[in-house]
């Protein structure tokens, strides 16, 4: 659902998913969808237990936008 949305909404900043009992697979359909744009993150108290590379790749580039990392 949340990535669903994510595809069709453009320009999202802040993302809180904490307490939403996230999954490492859930998490991967999100993590592809977000962009450079985010500024904000917050994934605590899921059931997640690795960085997805997707988040990684964005954290790597020039254009990352993230102020705000909660895991």
């Amino acid at each position: 659902m949340i990535s669903a949305a994510l595809s069709q909404v453009k320009g999202v900043q802040e993302l809180i998913l904490s307490k939403n009992r996230l999954t490492d697979k859930g998490i991967e359909h999100i993590m592809d969808k977000i962009s450079n744009d985010l500024t904000k993150l917050n994934v605590s108290d899921n059931k997640i237990s690795i960085i997805h590379p997707g988040l990684l790749k964005i954290l790597g580039t020039g254009a990352c936008q993230l102020k705000y990392l909660n895991f």
